[in-house]
């Protein structure tokens, strides 16, 4: 099974056909068997190459729920490499939202990623979040939910200082008819956020 699992192409969520984000090959979930099983060694993460290990970062990715147990035994031995494929992925899937709500990897990241992986999560999506279009936060809601709340718990002062900056461009350009952005404005700042409710309340946006 090792052999087999190393001469594995995974193509990760955002790498696929649109209509096919959801669906995987027998031989990724067989791969994915391969790696669980190898993982059971003790020493299996550290004896892996660097592109075993970007390799086995991939097959962690298909799990179901979050990532596959081992990502943590993964990332101890292999830290900037893990932390790569998972940065790498969830920026692709946050970019795509324009032509799809699907970005599993924010709120994978919130719910089954390490200390490590939210941190840096956290400070990549900082730094995309203003170039998100009207149709992509439309149809990227709960993605942006997630984003916002990694950016409050694990983001630097930086990370957080420059997400209200753009959600308070939204609310002041765009209006806010359902609230969506001032709940976001307060998982970052709930002072800003009570402040802009008194002064500002929600507003139809522009016809």
């Amino acid at each position: 099974m090792s052999d087999f699992w190393k001469r594995q192409d995974v193509l990760l969520r955002s790498e696929r056909p649109a209509d096919k984000r959801g669906t995987y090959l027998y031989d990724w979930a067989y791969a994915l068997m391969g790696v669980q099983s190898e993982a059971e060694t003790d020493g299996w993460a550290e004896a892996l190459a660097p592109d075993e290990a970007r390799c086995a970062t991939r097959i962690a990715c298909l799990e179901m729920n979050g990532f596959a147990s081992f990502i943590e035994a993964l990332e101890a031995a292999h830290p900037q490499i893990v932390i790569d494929v998972i940065v790498t992925e969830t920026l692709a899937q946050w970019r795509s939202l324009l032509g799809s709500n699907q970005a599993e990897m924010p709120h994978d990241v919130s719910y089954h990623g390490t200390q490590n992986m939210k941190v840096a999560v956290a400070q990549a999506l900082a730094a995309e979040f203003g170039g998100l279009s009207a149709p992509a936060i439309e149809n990227g809601t709960n993605a942006i939910e997630y984003e916002v709340s990694l950016v409050s718990e694990y983001g630097r002062p930086e990370d957080i200082e420059a997400v209200i900056t753009v959600v308070l461009s939204r609310l002041a350009e765009e209006g806010d008819a359902h609230g969506f952005w001032l709940k976001q404005l307060a998982y970052l700042d709930i002072e800003a956020a009570c402040v802009q409710l008194l002064t500002c309340p929600p507003r139809l946006p522009h016809s």
